[in-house]
This record gives C-alpha cells, structure tokens and sequence, in this order.
C-alpha cells in the first residue's frame, strides 16, 4: 500500500498544475480532506483545496511542483517538493511583482479508504 500511496501523492503534486487538476482531486482527495497548515481564509475540506490551487494559478500562471523525494510508512507519505514560478497576480494578499520566486516544503499526506483525508 505504501508505494501505491507514494504513487497517488507523485500523480497529486504533478497534477495540480495540469488541465485536468479538478479529476485527479476528485480521485484522489477526500471531500472532507483536513489541511492542517491552510493558507489564510482557506475554506475547510476539498472546497478549499480547490480554491487554493485556483489562487496559485491566477498568481502563478507558470508554476511547477517539483517532488524532491518521497517516504512512506503505513497509511502516510511524506514528500518533499519546490515550488517555482513567475508572481503574475495577488497571492494572500501580496500584489503580483513580475518575479520569480521559489519555495520548498514537506508534506506530510494520510491515506484512508484510497484518498487523503490530511495535509
């Protein structure tokens, strides 16, 4: 199960810039996902997430995700991933500056029923 949820968090981080985001959230992400670091006014469960991945395009209409490395141990993976793009719209309240801007993180995703239901 471990690999195959490493599997799901790769096509999710990937995806989420795709044109088709909307049907990799809908198989892989619980209506009901817990984002335990929302960014400010993020609405609760997958609602949000949309939302939010809508802001990240209007603000970075160029931006990538990029998986550093993978680690799974029972129901969670955690992954390590960058962030690139060109700051082109308002994000969290920052008007756009036309520069390139960088961030990395860790995630930690669980898996219950074959979908995240925390971030």
């Amino acid at each position: 199960m471990s690999e195959e949820n490493k599997a799901k968090v790769r096509r999710m981080v990937e995806g989420f810039f795709s044109p088709n985001a909307d049907a990799i959230i809908d198989e892989l992400v619980a209506p009901d996902i817990v984002d335990h670091n929302p960014v400010p006014d993020q609405k609760p469960g997958v609602e949000g997430l949309r939302e939010l991945i809508g802001v990240l395009h209007d603000a970075f209409p160029d931006g990538r995700f990029t998986l550093g490395g993978l680690i799974a141990e029972g129901d969670r993976v955690a992954a390590r991933w960058t962030f690139q793009g060109t700051h082109r719209g308002e994000f969290i309240g920052i008007a756009a500056t036309g520069k390139q801007v960088s961030m990395a993180g860790i995630t930690i995703d669980r898996f219950a029923g074959g979908k995240v239901v925390e971030h």
